[in-house]
């Protein structure tokens, strides 16, 4: 087999461990992503639980407030029916003393409701900052551990690289740029077997005579159908 096919296949063989090495980087990054997503979503909740319970607080003291005030007008107009004169005005001060109870209730029942509310989003916000505490503590060791595997597989990365880079330099001008520009396309595949007159980078079938030439080496062949290079092993 011809020098410059044993280079191409050594330099794809790193390549391969190029790309086995970014994809495995790429998904620890989406896996960092996700779980800072998540944790965020986690922060996102426990400050709204707050936010509500803040504003419905504001909410309670100003129903009581109304509550106070209610009451105070009932007092005050429980001391005027005592001094009314006339029906009419005995029927105007019932008036508004049925209405003045009627807010009270319902403000009464209101508050309540709501009381009953902020004690489920308290217990709600308590479990939620409790889980919050727990997932920050889990994710931070998670990325840690994640961040290591990366840095291990960018060093693995950068030494196939630096293999690739200086081995690339013995290949022919002939065949070089072309092996460079192949090696960059999407599929990252400069160079690939035939078994059997299958070309294996694009399953495609090659001319019989083209398959024997691609075993006996001796020259640098091409796959007529996607234009990579080929080999064959005896």
């Amino acid at each position: 087999m011809k020098a410059e096919i044993e280079t191409m296949i050594e330099l794809q063989g790193y390549w391969d461990e190029v790309l086995k090495a970014l994809n495995e980087i790429e998904r620890r990054q989406r896996s960092i992503a996700f779980w800072g997503d998540s944790l965020r979503e986690k922060e996102a909740n426990e400050a709204s639980l707050k936010e509500m319970i803040k504003q419905g607080k504001g909410t309670l003291m100003s129903m009581e407030l109304r509550l106070n005030e209610t009451e105070s007008k009932i007092k005050k107009l429980e001391e005027r029916k005592k001094t009314v004169q006339t029906e009419r005005e005995l029927a105007a001060v019932t008036g508004e003393l049925d209405l003045l109870y009627k807010t009270r209730d319902t403000v009464e029942d209101e508050s309540l409701a709501l009381m009953d509310t902020l004690d489920e989003r308290e217990k709600a916000l308590e479990a939620a900052s409790r889980e919050l505490q727990e997932s920050q503590v889990q994710v931070a060791s998670d990325i840690e551990s994640l961040q290591r595997e990366i840095a291990s597989f960018d060093a693995v990365r950068k030494e196939k690289e630096e293999r690739f880079h200086t081995l690339s330099e013995k290949l022919p001008v002939s065949v070089k740029s072309k092996f460079l520009r192949l090696i960059q396309s999407k599929e990252g595949r400069a160079i690939g077997e035939v078994r059997d007159e299958i070309c294996t980078s694009c399953n495609f079938r090659i001319p019989p005579s083209l398959a024997q030439e691609s075993l006996r080496g001796a020259t640098v062949c091409v796959c007529t159908n996607c234009g990579r290079f080929i080999f064959s092993r005896s």
